[in-house]
């Protein structure tokens, strides 16, 4: 499972390491983006 983030494909792994970012707007993408994957493999 993978999300874009600025453009580039990322895994949910390499996506969480932007969790770590100082950008608040930038965490509140990845984490929502993140959380939407999740549930797409949950139903």
């Amino acid at each position: 499972m993978t999300v874009t983030i600025d453009g580039k494909e990322l895994t949910l792994q390499q996506a969480s390491v932007v969790l770590q970012s100082t950008d608040r707007a930038k965490r509140e993408d990845v984490y929502k983006k993140n959380g939407g994957a999740q549930k797409q493999r949950t139903v």
